[in-house]
């Protein structure tokens, strides 16, 4: 059965409402019709047996039937905290970290993050990158939908580490701890970090201002992954942690 997001706003009793894309889909591409069946979540942890009560050409409207009980998230909440990469790599980032289970993306520029983003560029990839989690939101069939930050700079993912229960740095130099060993530290319910750095990897200064931030500076094995494969290795391995070994 297709699955729909619908943002809390567009409630109203016991309907809800499709508009634009996610109405064209449902009509022109799913060519659903009334009294059709479809599932309704409001990305807060809330998922409904819906059909279909009426339609436009821009707007769908649903009638709630039942709420429905799903267990789709990970027993920890995850904030990847990633270096922009060039291309289009962070759209594949989001994509499956999504998937992966992230509840919370930040886009942040590091000493040698290549990419630069004015605030035009910033606001469309914004869009862009909402678009992108939405949908593989939509796919994975979970229930609380990831927040995509707008980019931060160094300084302010640094001060982020004090809200966290642990703060994890992907580094691939000395000093590191192994990743299982932090995560063995982590019991379900608890907040995890992870910072991942850009092409180039982090500045030397960086990682001593991690350190000194909170930061536990952490071995993702023996090979060096790129900043595309490191974030969603490092899910792989909260998810297997907390979910495949439970």
């Amino acid at each position: 059965m297709q699955r729909y997001w619908v943002p809390r706003e567009r409630f109203a009793g016991d309907r809800a409402v499709l508009l634009d894309e996610d109405a064209h889909h449902a009509l022109r591409v799913m060519r659903l019709k009334a009294g059709d069946g479809v599932i309704i979540c409001d990305g807060e942890g809330s998922v409904w047996r819906a059909e279909i009560a009426c339609a436009s050409p821009r707007e769908v409207v649903v009638r709630l039937v039942e709420p429905l009980t799903e267990d789709r998230e990970l027993p920890v909440e995850v904030a990847l905290a990633q270096s922009l990469p060039k291309g289009d790599k962070m759209d594949l980032i989001l994509q499956k970290g999504t998937e992966l289970g992230v509840g919370r993306f930040v886009p942040l520029v590091s000493a040698r993050t290549v990419v630069k983003l004015d605030e035009r560029k910033a606001a469309q990839r914004q869009a862009r990158w909402a678009r992108i989690v939405k949908e593989a939101f939509e796919q994975s069939r979970r229930t609380l939908l990831p927040r995509v930050e707008p980019v931060r700079r160094w300084d302010e993912v640094l001060r982020l580490a004090g809200d966290y229960d642990a703060a994890l740095l992907a580094y691939e130099g000395e000093g590191t701890v192994p990743l299982g060993t932090v995560l063995s530290l982590v019991r379900p319910g608890q907040r995890v970090l992870a910072l991942i750095g850009p092409e180039g990897g982090f500045a030397p200064e960086e990682v001593q201002a991690a350190r000194a931030a909170g930061f536990v500076p952490v071995s993702l094995g023996k090979r060096v992954l790129r900043t595309e494969t490191a974030g969603l290795f490092l899910m792989a391995a909260i998810a297997y942690r907390f979910e495949l070994m439970a």
